[in-house]
């Protein structure tokens, strides 16, 4: 029983310093950031027809206990062609993205 209230001692220990949130401490300041126009990634999840977040994401799936990830992605199948209704089904019974699949983003 000691052994195991230590190794639960020390676990939490471990939890609550991961927690300790990093960044710059109080005594070294803040680093000077300066608002520019730069690129900006589009992150917007209410786009219609379909979210603008880079892909693959996990924000673009639901879980799926049935799946072998637990994940499969939710792509929305209201579109204006049958082709693309029927493509975005497909979409929709992926069990997640693919190991080579590219990375896209929108700026």
């Amino acid at each position: 029983m000691r052994i195991t209230t230590k190794i639960l001692t020390l676990g939490l220990a471990a939890t609550l310093a991961a927690c300790d949130g990093g960044g710059v401490p109080a005594s070294l300041g803040t680093p000077d950031r300066q608002e520019g126009n730069g690129p900006v990634v589009k992150w917007d999840l209410f786009a219609k027809p379909l979210p603008e977040v880079p892909l693959p994401n996990d924000a673009a799936t639901r879980p799926d206990p049935n799946s072998p990830t637990g994940r499969r992605v939710n792509a929305s199948r209201i579109a204006l062609t049958e082709m693309e209704v029927s493509a975005r089904t497909k979409i929709d019974g992926l069990d997640g993205w693919g190991v080579y699949s590219p990375v896209s983003l929108g700026f």
